[in-house]
């Protein structure tokens, strides 16, 4: 950063030149004068054409862009539940996993 007297020359006038904008547009925001206005004139405006968006779809994936090696999906292991019966003493079943 800057060394001695240096920075204090520099920064010192760029702060204040800052804090004087802003003290400036505060007042300014609360002043009583309204804006000026010059002159209107009327504005043809012509009406915009949109354009038909192209539809497409995505495809399956088959094969990896930069690996070049096909994709395969990983296969979901679908568990099967072994469900014994047991018969109690009064002879009813009781299902149990």
């Amino acid at each position: 950063m800057l060394k001695g007297k240096k920075g204090l020359y520099v920064l010192l006038p760029l702060v204040a030149f800052i804090w004087g904008a802003i003290v400036f547009q505060v007042i300014g925001a609360f002043s009583d004068e309204g804006p000026v206005v010059v002159g209107t004139e009327e504005v043809s405006v012509a009406p915009i054409e949109t354009k038909q968006r192209e539809r497409f779809k995505l495809g399956v994936v088959e094969r990896d862009p930069f690996l070049g090696t096909l994709y395969k999906p990983k296969k979901k292991k679908i568990s099967k539940v072994k469900v014994k019966a047991k018969k109690n003493s009064s002879g009813m079943a009781i299902y149990s996993i």
